[in-house]
């Protein structure tokens, strides 16, 4: 179950990519993060028809040893008892270390619930100045799957590095980073 959860993810994450390439090019505005989580929800429900998806989640009502704050997405079965995979969303541009805030959030809740699939997606937008971290990349642009220390008791993945170039030859592209909390 849990390895259907993480395949099925994966493969909504380059229909992501282009779907934030395609907007961005017939609007000049910027995504903002809830029109980009709402896009991953209507992709993955297709994907996981078992499951329940929710949003805004309250971390507390995950573990009642945790803060009251809200996780972006979560995947509970199909009664909504159980939930299965937390993920939480970061706009590249709003990134500069800031999701490392969610990381810990997620590593928390990892260690009180060690079944819970915690993934972090950062998607980085054509305007964002930022690129993606090189220690999440190897020298090819594909994803550094060894396991990276991001503080002292704190382990991510790289899950995956998804690209998206435009059609108007922009040579910029959209990437979505996924990483897993290990």
């Amino acid at each position: 179950m849990i390895k259907d959860l993480k395949n099925a993810f994966e493969r909504t994450l380059q229909g992501l990519a282009y779907w934030m390439a395609y907007k961005s090019e017939v609007n000049s505005i910027n995504l903002k993060e809830a029109e980009i989580v709402g896009k991953d929800i209507e992709i993955l429900s297709t994907q996981l028809p078992n499951y329940k998806l929710k949003s805004e989640v309250d971390y507390n009502s995950l573990n009642t040893s945790l803060s009251k704050q809200y996780a972006d997405l979560c995947i509970f079965s199909r009664d909504g008892k159980k939930c299965q995979c937390v993920i939480e969303f970061k706009l590249g541009d709003n990134t500069n270390g800031g999701y490392k805030t969610d990381v810990h959030k997620l590593d928390k809740l990892k260690k009180l619930e060690p079944d819970i699939i915690c993934l972090e997606i950062i998607a980085y937008r054509k305007s964002c100045a930022l690129t993606v971290p090189k220690l999440f990349s190897n020298n090819c642009g594909k994803a550094n799957r060894r396991v990276i220390r991001i503080s002292q008791n704190i382990q991510i993945r790289v899950r995956r590095i998804c690209n998206a170039l435009s059609s108007n030859n922009d040579s910029k592209m959209k990437k979505v980073v996924c990483l897993e909390i290990i």
